[in-house]
């Protein structure tokens, strides 16, 4: 995602972006973080609220960067229940996690379990949740012939500490969906869907082919008025990925060039692009 946040000085802004040397960095930067975090409480920009930041808003403008992509809106009723469903998970799981519920069957112990399943055996869910989800899970089911990634019009739901845990034993493919089961999963256990569900209203779940990538060739850019003004590496982990200074600089005109591209298309109705 890009945002407006590299812009700070003493005076919180710097006013001559077009003269601001480009940042390139390829590790993690927690400098490049802080600034960004600052900037947002400094400057409490609410992009969640800017309906050009929705994907099917600017989807057909950067189709050719993207893959094929399925919009399906979702029903009024799930704007309530899943942060409903959310609340009564986090009840549930974090106690577990953190051992302060015995249950010699407990399900964090198994990678394997789904959470939508268990929910409702465990008759956790009301009536109306239960058939409202079961409902949806339906009516996308016939999306998934195949592997795929989910997510709302603004944001995935990677936070969800069911993913998470996939991907601390090393699954590399933890964001993956194979069913509709699972895409629900996700969506129940995300806390990011549930804040997202309670401030938009306009929202789709987006369906695309699951693509396998590599950690090491994933960057965050940061814009500020149409100029791209940062780049820095997205992982955490340190990657010696590019030592060698050519390969450097090739990488520096591919996601430049890329990124200009993007901008030229979308810079005359959003100041906010996620890509």
């Amino acid at each position: 995602m890009m945002h407006n946040e590299l812009v700070l000085n003493d005076e919180n802004m710097i006013t001559d972006i077009e003269s601001y040397p480009l940042i390139f960095q390829y590790h993690y930067s927690p400098k490049i973080r802080k600034m960004t975090s600052e900037f947002l409480n400094t400057n409490k920009p609410d992009w969640a609220l800017d309906d050009c930041a929705l994907c099917q808003n600017y989807y057909s403008m950067l189709k050719s960067f993207l893959p094929q992509l399925e919009f399906i809106e979702l029903p009024e009723s799930l704007h309530k229940i899943i942060p409903s469903v959310y609340n009564k998970f986090e009840k549930i799981y974090f106690p577990l996690l953190r051992g302060q519920i015995e249950n010699k069957n407990s399900p964090i112990s198994d990678p394997n379990i789904n959470w939508f399943n268990y929910l409702k055996d465990s008759k956790t869910l009301s009536e109306e949740e239960n058939c409202e989800l079961e409902k949806f899970e339906q009516k996308i089911t016939h999306y998934f012939q195949s592997e795929h990634f989910v997510k709302l019009s603004c944001r995935s739901p990677k936070d969800s500490p069911v993913a998470n845990r996939k991907r601390e034993i090393g699954m590399e493919d933890w964001m993956k969906c194979t069913n509709s089961i699972e895409a629900i999963e996700l969506l129940i256990t995300s806390n990011r869907i549930s804040s997202d569900l309670l401030k938009w209203k306009n929202i789709f779940l987006i369906i695309s082919p699951w693509i396998p990538t590599d950690t090491a060739n994933e960057f965050r850019c940061f814009v500020c008025r149409n100029c791209l003004t940062a780049v820095s590496q997205y992982s955490s982990s340190y990657l010696p990925n590019f030592k060698d200074e050519k390969d450097r600089k090739t990488v520096e005109e591919k996601i430049t060039q890329l990124v200009n591209q993007v901008i030229d298309i979308t810079k005359q109705i959003i100041n906010i692009i996620p890509i």
